[in-house]
């Protein structure tokens, strides 16, 4: 079933107003489901409005009727926003009903690759956590960078490229411009956004209005400094929480000495410790808007705290010396995990 088409602003500010919604109470539902969307990354209208009525007192928010919040519901499926509204039905097989719908992040319904279902899995998984209830539901609707991310970014931006030689699109070694600059400085297409831009122009021949948007979006990527880009992939793919955090770790570790051509290990130690604190206090999509500090104090463990193992890449980079195993296992006990060794405990 294909989503309904984004209407013009006259004709959505006409459905605005048949349902009663004056041009406030718009701006209010507006940052309430891009909240929402931002800080769950898939919750249903019923979960929604929960928080609407745990928060809207002791914040004095816009009062707003049930029947306004669905209505408006309906009115933002037919905007191009950041987020999408799915009827329950077009995703799973269930009766529809007006409070089962979905606000889905974009990002985790993408036309291809790994993010292309992943809302399913952050579904999955944040159905074994409670609800988080903020504070405040409108702060996370703010573009704004948590003390941990930007201490992580800032961080990325100033190591420095230390490749002297490149590829170009022929495949053939260049001397590399970006040599010395820092992460922050560089902007550049790599060999995956190159055959991407090359197979977006081909469908321009069959499909242009499909993918003149999607050419414009990878050249919109291309052009943001690589240490933004990598910061982007990390704290996307954490959030929904797709892959355990040695492993996402290793990724993006190895996509920061792809672009800087080598890393001292102190800037691997650093990274590594940036990387596992940001996890910590970060609000994941797959743990129901949780952050693991936050969840850890509400509902103090009293079993065996969790276990994460180290993945094949990073036992290969303890055994080359990249990483010092004791000093990695100190900050992912920090992070409240214990490390589980597969080869002691089979011993």
């Amino acid at each position: 079933m294909a989503y309904p088409k984004a209407l013009s602003e006259k004709s959505i500010q006409k459905m605005l107003e048949k349902e009663g919604i004056t041009e406030q109470r718009s701006v209010f539902l507006h940052q309430l489901f891009l909240a929402g969307a931002k800080l769950y990354g898939v919750v249903s209208l019923e979960e929604l409005w929960t928080v609407y009525k745990e928060t809207a007192e002791r914040n004095k928010y816009q009062k707003i009727t049930k029947k306004q919040f669905t209505a408006f519901s309906l009115i933002a499926r037919r905007e191009d926003l950041i987020y999408r509204v799915y009827e329950i039905d077009e995703l799973y097989d269930e009766k529809r009903s007006d409070m089962l719908r979905l606000i889905i992040l974009k990002d985790l319904k993408a036309r291809g690759g790994v993010m292309m279902d992943m809302h399913y899995v952050v579904t999955d998984k944040s159905a074994e956590y409670p609800l988080y209830i903020p504070e405040d539901i409108l702060s996370f609707a703010e573009d704004t960078y948590t003390k941990y991310e930007k201490k992580f970014l800032d961080y990325l931006g100033q190591l420095p490229c230390r490749l002297r030689s490149t590829y170009n699109e022929e495949g053939r070694k260049v001397k590399n411009e970006n040599f010395r600059r820092k992460l922050k400085e560089i902007s550049c297409a790599d060999e995956t956004d190159r055959f991407m831009l090359k197979d977006y122009e081909k469908g321009m021949k069959t499909n242009p209005g499909y993918y003149r948007k999607l050419l414009e979006e990878l050249r919109q990527e291309i052009e943001k400094p690589v240490s933004l880009r990598i910061f982007e992939n990390y704290v996307r793919n954490d959030k929904a929480d797709w892959l355990d955090i040695s492993r996402h770790l290793s990724i993006t570790i190895q996509e920061i000495i792809e672009k800087t051509g080598d890393l001292k290990e102190s800037e691997m130690e650093e990274l590594a410790h940036l990387m596992t604190d940001l996890h910590n206090h970060t609000h994941l999509y797959s743990m129901h808007g949780w952050s693991p500090e936050e969840l850890r104090r509400q509902y103090p463990i009293t079993s065996s705290r969790p276990k994460i193992s180290f993945g094949p890449n990073i036992q290969r980079m303890i055994e080359e010396g990249t990483y010092d195993r004791d000093e990695l296992e100190r900050m992912i006990r920090e992070a409240g995990f214990e490390v589980f060794n597969p080869d002691k405990h089979l011993s």
